[in-house]
């Protein structure tokens, strides 16, 4: 089927949604990571990984680490450590740590938070696609864009994770 749409001059992105609840157990980040990194390789398309739901992530607790760390997926040999913690997943300290090393090995992954109360952030997912497909609204301007979805500019280093919840 993709091979077809590619065929017909129709430009694909694959985008993996992914709830913010996963960010709040290492276990399931971990998961999560092997997931995408599995959906990349096996689907030949530009992939772009979000996090959805990032304005209800306080209601699932304090994260282990910054939002940055997830997102980036630098070093995840901190995140190993967490799981000694739990009786349970102690016994797949070992596979964790072999899932980890794959997953540096590629540095294929990163992601990107969209909260949907923040039209930026609406905005900024919406650019990030649209550059993985190789569309870009190249007539529109920043402010032309967010007045098509009814919201104003705030910040380009703003927080995803509204502190007044």
């Amino acid at each position: 089927i993709i091979q077809r749409l590619l065929g017909l001059d129709y430009r694909l992105c694959c985008v993996n949604l992914i709830d913010s609840y996963y960010l709040s157990d290492s276990s399931k980040f971990i998961s999560i990571l092997l997931l995408s990194l599995s959906t990349m390789l096996q689907i030949e398309l530009p992939h772009v990984n979000i996090f959805s739901k990032m304005d209800l992530i306080k209601q699932y607790g304090k994260l282990a680490f910054s939002l940055d760390f997830y997102t980036d997926v630098l070093d995840l040999n901190y995140m190993i450590d967490t799981l000694g913690d739990d009786k349970i997943l102690s016994k797949f300290k070992n596979l964790n740590k072999k899932i980890c090393d794959v997953v540096q090995d590629y540095s294929l992954l990163s992601f990107v938070p969209l909260n949907i109360q923040k039209p930026s952030s609406i905005i900024k997912s919406v650019q990030i696609i649209d550059r993985a497909n190789g569309y870009l609204y190249g007539h529109l301007d920043d402010h032309e864009m967010m007045e098509s979805i009814g919201g104003m500019i705030d910040g380009e280093d703003e927080d995803l994770i509204d502190e007044n919840e």
